[in-house]
């Protein structure tokens, strides 16, 4: 993903987050790194502040400012196997093996959350009027209205 200042790039294995400068020609030099301390398996969602979200198999949700610095994090009840999704409102949708979807402010406050129905391995995708659409691993599709 392109910024103003680099490419964002997730290394999986190593838990960590890390953002890069440089040219197609040349190395890019390592912006900042942020250490999650568990595995990351999905690609992060950038909100309209340059907030950056992740989670992990722990089960955490990270909030980093574009400069790399912890703003918040959440801890679910289950591992978070697929990227969060940002609303054009700046709520944060975020999936979870335990059988919930959650819904975040931009401070990091727990909005609402719904059980969909199964545990939750797949992005979330928010609709045009802010709802949010989510896909359990048991077989079923299930949206929400906006809030």
């Amino acid at each position: 993903m392109k910024f103003a200042f680099g490419i964002l790039r997730s290394c999986v294995a190593a838990g960590l987050l890390m953002a890069t400068c440089g040219m197609a020609a040349e190395p890019p030099a390592k912006l900042w790194e942020f250490n999650a301390g568990d595995v990351i398996q999905s690609s992060p969602a950038l909100g309209e502040d340059g907030a950056i979200y992740f989670g992990t198999d722990e089960g955490r949700v990270y909030a980093l400012t574009f400069t790399g610095a912890l703003y918040w994090s959440f801890k679910t009840g289950g591992s978070i196997a697929a990227s969060p999704a940002v609303a054009p409102d700046g709520t944060l949708y975020v999936g979870s093996t335990d059988r919930v979807l959650y819904a975040f402010d931009v401070d990091g406050k727990l909005k609402w959350l719904q059980s969909p129905g199964g545990p939750i391995a797949a992005s979330p995708a928010v609709l045009a009027d802010g709802g949010v659409v989510v896909a359990t691993v048991f077989n079923t599709v299930v949206a929400y209205g906006p809030t």
